[in-house]
């Protein structure tokens, strides 16, 4: 008995850790992917005003537990002379409510 009360907990463990998928055009999303892009605006000396123009994915670990983790990909444009659009990808943690961006990089093809 207690070596299936055992396994359930193991389990019941490993699928909360398990990434869950976002809606890209739900409002939370995209709020969510505009907090991470003020970030990036700050952490980098972008030429212009960068923008999102879409949310491509976006997934979230621990939802609803004390500490979250996010993973967005995201379609960002830079607003100066000239037009850029471009892929960026963002991993971020939100603990207690307190969202921090810890990685960026740009997309792979």
């Amino acid at each position: 008995m207690k070596t299936v009360v055992l396994t359930l907990l193991l389990i019941v463990g490993v699928l909360s850790q398990y990434p869950t998928y976002m809606n890209p055009d739900d409002p939370e999303t995209i709020q969510l992917t505009n907090a991470l892009i003020k970030q990036y605006e700050a952490r980098v000396s972008a030429p212009g005003n960068v923008g999102l123009n879409r949310v491509l994915e976006a997934y979230v670990t621990g939802k609803g537990d004390r500490i979250e983790q996010y993973r967005v990909k995201a379609m960002l444009r830079i607003i100066s002379k000239h037009s850029m659009s471009f892929c960026m990808q963002f991993k971020a943690v939100k603990v207690e409510g307190v969202l921090t961006m810890y990685k960026w990089n740009m997309c792979k093809n």
